[in-house]
């Protein structure tokens, strides 16, 4: 890069308020750091898997002192390892085991953990006991993954007793955040947990099938694709 090509942009970066000229170069005003921080942190999720992706995405929307609901997913124990890398101080409420222990020594969160039968297959605590604890809680977000995710059926699983436990950890948050990856268009599964409608926003790491997207748009759904 010539120094032509670097005094023309930061004289344009200075025009767009961005910059402010110093002796010897020019530093971000205040407030743009967050900003290039942010992309920077954008750049980075291209390179991670699926699930670390979605984690880091959905993570940025997690205020600090909320309360959310983590599923018993690859997505929950991602966000789990990111609210620990970053302090942030909030209530976890979990069926899922591995969460459990990504977090049980982090100081800045307080655990809740669903009590009930514990599956071995999935690491997690399911069935009525289970539902019934989690029934008496309150949340702001509930972020569930899903087995399969379509305009027909919703959001679906193949397991019937993790399909209404589910069904139960969405219903106590004020807002429902999907996790979608590649695979739940793939597959679906066999039994629907949550309806479309009751959705608030779906993060995806793939473009949604035209239909979903249409869908969601009309019901002022938001996404997120990372």
């Amino acid at each position: 890069m010539s120094p032509e090509t670097v005094r023309n942009d930061l004289k344009k970066f200075e025009k767009e308020g961005i910059i402010i000229k110093a002796y010897g170069g020019a530093v971000l005003k205040e407030g743009f750091e967050k900003k290039f921080n942010y992309f920077e942190e954008e750049v980075k999720d291209q390179f991670l898997t699926e699930a670390e992706r979605l984690a880091s995405a959905i993570v940025r929307e997690i205020e600090e002192g909320s309360v959310i609901v983590l599923d018993n997913s690859e997505v929950s124990l991602e966000i789990a390892k990111k609210i620990k890398e970053k302090g942030i101080g909030i209530t976890v409420i979990t069926n899922y085991v591995k969460v459990v222990n990504e977090l049980m020594d982090e100081k800045n969160v307080e655990l809740i953990c669903v009590d009930g039968k514990l599956d071995r297959k999935t690491g997690s605590y399911i069935g009525v006991l289970a539902q019934e604890f989690v029934k008496s809680l309150r949340a702001d977000k509930a972020i569930i993954s899903c087995t399969g995710f379509s305009l027909e059926k919703g959001v679906t699983e193949d397991d019937e007793i993790v399909a209404s436990t589910k069904k139960t950890l969405a219903k106590v948050a004020s807002e429902v955040v999907l996790a979608v990856m590649e695979t739940n268009f793939k597959k679906n599964g066999t039994i629907k947990c949550i309806d479309i409608d009751s959705i608030s926003f779906v993060f995806s790491t793939v473009t949604l099938p035209k239909e979903i997207e249409k869908y969601l748009w009309y019901k002022d759904i938001k996404i997120k694709y990372c």
